[in-house]
């Protein structure tokens, strides 16, 4: 497992905070999914643009 760190405006920190606190949901969490969803998005149009070009 790897460490990363990311830089956000003291206000954009704030309210995903809030946000997250709503869902229920930590900042770990939503990044991991976030990632790996993002990540499968990615090789998902990949994949579909080999199959079409």
């Amino acid at each position: 497992m790897k460490t990363i760190s990311f830089r956000l405006e003291d206000s954009i920190y704030e309210e995903l905070g809030k946000m997250l606190d709503e869902m229920g949901q930590t900042k770990q969490t939503f990044y991991e999914t976030f990632t790996k969803t993002a990540l499968r998005e990615k090789y998902s149009i990949y994949y579909q643009n080999s199959f079409i070009g």
